[in-house]
């Protein structure tokens, strides 16, 4: 069973809905989205692509329930995680 993320669906254009200022969440917003050695924000993809923060469409918010369900479908269930090294 192999899945993905089609990133440009969610992330690729922003960071997400803004936390209210006041909480400790923003705080983690902010630094996400800026470099952490200028301070300069991250530039979006500049994409067209609809984005689904959550709801039916939203690809990111499965996970977890994906995970259990292959957990108790599948008894010797294995995940691999392969990732580019160098994020280009």
């Amino acid at each position: 069973c192999a899945f993905c993320v089609n990133q440009h669906a969610a992330i690729c254009g922003g960071f997400g809905i803004e936390p209210d200022p006041a909480s400790p969440e923003h705080t983690r917003f902010e630094a996400n989205r800026s470099d952490s050695v200028t301070g300069d924000y991250h530039r979006g993809c500049p994409c067209q692509e609809p984005k689904h923060w959550q709801g039916d469409l939203c690809e990111m918010n499965k996970f977890d329930e994906m995970m259990q369900l292959l957990h108790k479908q599948v008894p010797d269930l294995c995940q691999v995680v392969a990732m580019d090294r160098n994020f280009d």
